[in-house]
């Protein structure tokens, strides 16, 4: 299965549904295409996992990339429906550290406001 992206807004922050296998080549260009294109309408994007079945060094590299490309926007990134699979690659290279992660899109859009 490949990575199937889908762009929607919450209150006033791009949502990012991610279904598939976040990898290395056509999947993670396509990902950080999107992503970078939602951060240049708003510097707050949420990412929803719920889909993701497989991550892997590329996707990992790519995510810090757009951490990265947010906050030095003055924005940020939020995780939202991150399976045990993808947790426990998020946390053995300690990138849970630099995330939120969040249950749901609202909750993760209502922790920009504050």
């Amino acid at each position: 299965m490949t990575l199937a992206i889908q762009v929607r807004r919450e209150n006033g922050n791009a949502v990012i549904t991610c279904i598939g296998r976040l990898v290395f080549g056509d999947e993670t260009r396509a990902f950080h295409s999107c992503v970078v294109d939602a951060l240049e309408r708003s510097p707050n994007v949420i990412l929803n996992f719920d889909g993701l079945r497989i991550i892997d060094s590329g996707g990992i590299g790519t995510l810090v990339g757009l951490l990265t490309t947010a906050r030095n926007r003055k924005g940020d990134l939020r995780l939202v429906g991150v399976n045990e699979r993808v947790g426990r690659s998020l946390q053995i290279t300690k990138l849970l550290t630099l995330f939120s992660v969040f249950k749901s899109d609202a909750e993760a859009s209502a922790s920009f406001v504050s």
